[in-house]
């Protein structure tokens, strides 16, 4: 009977995760192979480390690998690996080095001194025996971007390796390329690397995503730390770190470009043929004319949604595009829009309002601000925020700059990710369709303009029954501002039990309040309830009061808006 040994095991296994054409490949290699390779070819000294470095036993039930921590540097001096570090080149078989350039090829070695098995059991996991479970945490200048793992090890690697090599950034074209890349097929560590590589766990996708959203945007030196751990089957992370080290990366437009082509499709930036401007008007007038800004793009949002695609197929009749916007240097706002037919399909231009000439019909989905294309169903954003700032006093006059942003909604993974985050940095992240910052001013005379020709009014009472019932929802405090009115809207919707007989009754009433940070808003629909007792109703109360007293700006709108507080008088 034919006995089976690691190295066929390791040949079949890329043959499964590879094709035939990387077996045949395969098959053309000769002789033992090692668990790694020196760093330096040509050395002198190659041949004697490999016969003094790790081996397949001649009993394949052993397993008794015996690992060579001697490597070599650039200068040619040897130098023993430190356990419990980790050093890194820009190819398998390449010198170690400090600094390396963000889009190059990237490898690290982590030196652990004793096995996977050995490390597991010296942090207390001894409920598994013949399997580990690796994770690496990457780190770009100081924070955590990215955890790639769980990767089960088997007894072949965990109990006998004390080396452990990983591939962060690899082209595409040394991908496509695996099954005939001797450099990596030449050591067991190196089929490792290539059988994981079309893995969605791969390691360099985890790497070549965080080093997009945290090294590409900027430019210079910046640090990269990876750590090795260990943890269980089912963990999120390591319980505990056996190995770590540290590394420089340089950043510049070229490497950039290389880091792009590595990376997933929804994070390549566009081309300047294909990217969209923002233009503002700059003969705004408070009271008489709006300020609005103007969208063009050189194709309709379609193709940036078909370009970045994530799906089997996008080619749909409708879809997504996400705003943002900084005003002076401080976020704003973010929201998504849904665009259907010519809009989505063929229409290339957009014209939006960011200051009306006044809030007319600023609790209305219909009125004109909120029926332009790019907002057609939904509401304005921008028109609510504003005049919220405004009202409050915080955006005075001057002159203002605007940050605006447009993104496909397949770049940004608001429902591909558990991590979607609503903030400055998060956004930076992703690239755009369109960025642009305008300025814009504001003038005393538009601020008071603006407020004189509010629509605002005192809340309208209907009196009688509802006077007490008013009276009592106006004591309910609240710690993010203070009632100062409430108005009962409609007659009361009583709930009924299986048996007819009552549970509640519920009703709808307007608010105006003033927030602890100083604006005062209207709130309308807010939903009031009453308790059915036996014989009586209880106490009227507000059945989600702080929904509408703390919404962020991208949720003020018809419902909840700004108003000048000399008109609510």
């Amino acid at each position: 009977m034919k006995t089976i040994t690691l190295k066929t095991i390791l040949f079949g296994t890329l043959f499964l995760g590879l094709s035939y054409n990387g077996y045949s490949q395969l098959g053309n290699l000769k002789g033992k192979i090692p668990n790694k390779t020196s760093l330096k070819k040509g050395s002198k000294d190659k041949d004697k480390k490999e016969e003094k470095g790790s081996r397949v036993s001649e009993d394949p039930d052993k397993k008794d690998i015996k690992e060579s921590q001697e490597t070599q540097l650039g200068s040619g001096k040897s130098m023993k690996l430190e356990s419990g570090k980790a050093y890194f080149s820009n190819s398998y078989a390449a010198d170690y080095k400090e600094t390396h350039g963000v889009g190059d090829d990237l490898f690290v070695r982590f030196s652990m001194g004793k096995t996977m098995l050995e490390h597991a059991v010296d942090l207390g996991m001894t409920e598994d025996k013949y399997n580990a479970y690796a994770f690496l945490t990457i780190y770009c200048d100081g924070k955590e971007a990215a955890v790639s793992g769980p990767h089960h090890m088997t007894s072949n690697y965990a109990g006998t390796w004390t080396e452990f090599d990983v591939a962060l950034n690899l082209s595409q074209e040394r991908i496509k390329n695996s099954v005939r890349d001797q450099e990596l097929l030449s050591t067991t560590q190196g089929m490792w690397i290539v059988t994981n590589m079309l893995s969605d766990q791969a390691p360099h996708k985890a790497y070549i995503s965080a080093a997009i959203a945290h090294f590409a945007m900027a430019s210079g030196k910046h640090e990269l730390k990876v750590e090795l751990g260990l943890g269980g089957k089912s963990d999120k992370r390591a319980k505990g770190v056996i190995c770590s080290g540290t590394t420089s990366i340089m950043v510049d437009e070229a490497g950039n470009k290389k880091l792009f082509e590595n990376g997933p499709k929804y994070m390549r930036p566009l081309s300047d043929s294909e990217r969209g401007t923002f233009a503002i008007n700059i003969d705004f007038s408070g009271g008489k004319k709006a300020l609005k800004a103007n969208l063009s793009l050189p194709n309709p949002p379609k193709y940036y949604n078909q370009k970045w695609c994530q799906a089997t197929s996008c080619d749909y009749d409708h879809g997504g595009l996400i705003y943002y916007a900084e005003l002076d240097g401080e976020m704003l706002l973010s929201g998504i829009t849904e665009l259907w037919n010519s809009k989505y399909e063929q229409q290339k231009s957009f014209e939006f309002t960011l200051i009306p000439a006044s809030d007319k019909g600023i609790e209305k989905s219909g009125t004109e601000f909120n029926q332009e294309d790019l907002f057609h169903n939904t509401h304005n954003p921008f028109v609510y925020a504003l005049l919220d700032l405004i009202y409050q006093g915080k955006l005075a006059a001057g002159t203002h700059r605007l940050k605006l942003k447009l993104y496909s909604t397949e770049t940004i993974p608001l429902n591909r990710r558990g991590d979607y985050e609503n903030t400055k940095a998060y956004h930076s992240q992703w690239p755009s369709i369109s960025e642009n910052e305008l300025t814009f001013e504001l003038k005393t005379s538009d601020i008071s303009q603006l407020r004189m020709a509010s629509g605002a009014k005192k809340l309208s009472h209907a009196g009688g029954k509802w006077t007490a019932v008013e009276a009592q929802l106006k004591k309910v405090t609240s710690d993010e501002g203070v009632l100062l009115d409430v108005a009962i809207q409609t007659e009361w919707n009583v709930k009924l039990n299986a048996f007819g007989v009552p549970v509640s009754r519920d009703a709808a009433a307007d608010i105006y309040y003033k927030k602890k940070n100083g604006a005062y808003r209207v709130a309308e629909g807010v939903r009031i309830e009453e308790k059915y007792g036996g014989s009586s109703y209880g106490k009227p109360y507000f059945k989600a009061l702080e929904s509408f007293m703390i919404p962020s700006y991208a949720q003020l709108g018809p419902d909840i808006f700004a108003v000048p507080s000399e008109k609510m008088k």
